[in-house]
Order: structure tokens, then C-alpha cells, then sequence
């Protein structure tokens, strides 16, 4: 950082009286607004693709919960009718 800071200034900051290196230093944070920081990402807007994605998600798990419940049934009445048959044995 201390040579991108002596290379922008023209020389060793150090080097500036305190009244250079302040007028510099308002001078780059004045100017550092108009230019896009590469370390900031751009901000995403939420768009129709996206809420149609959500919409597909939230319609798959609909059907993946229903599908659940259809086995859960089943599993219960088997379990169910292999109790009775188990006991009619006896």
C-alpha cells in the first residue's frame, strides 16, 4: 500500500509536509467515489428469473411433501394389516 500511496502522490509520502499530504489525501478520497472499487461485487437486483426459480423450488417440495405423506399412508396401513394378520395367526 505505502508504494501505491508514494506512486499516486509523485514521491515519498513521508516526505509531505502535513499540509501536502492532507491536501493529497482529499484529493484521492474526493476522486476515489466516481471509480468502482473491484473488491465491492455489484449489487444484484432481485429479477423475474429469480422468483421464478423460488416459484419452482416451492412447487417441487409441494410435490415432494405430498409424495411423502402418500408413502407414509402406505407404510401405515401395511404396518396396520401386518399387525392384524399376525394376530388372526395366533
Amino acid at each position: 500500500m505505502k508504494m501505491i500511496m508514494d506512486a499516486v502522490v509523485g514521491g515519498a509520502l513521508m516526505s509531505k509536509s502535513l499540509e501536502e499530504a492532507g491536501e493529497l489525501l482529499d484529493v484521492i478520497s474526493s476522486n476515489h467515489y466516481e471509480w468502482q472499487s473491484t473488491r465491492e461485487p455489484p449489487k444484484k437486483i432481485a429479477g423475474v428469473h429469480e422468483l421464478d426459480a423460488l416459484s419452482a423450488i416451492q412447487a417441487q417440495l409441494v410435490v415432494i411433501i405430498k409424495k411423502l405423506g402418500a408413502i407414509t399412508k402406505k407404510l401405515g396401513a401395511a404396518t396396520l394389516t401386518s399387525i392384524q394378520a399376525n394376530s388372526s395367526c395366533d
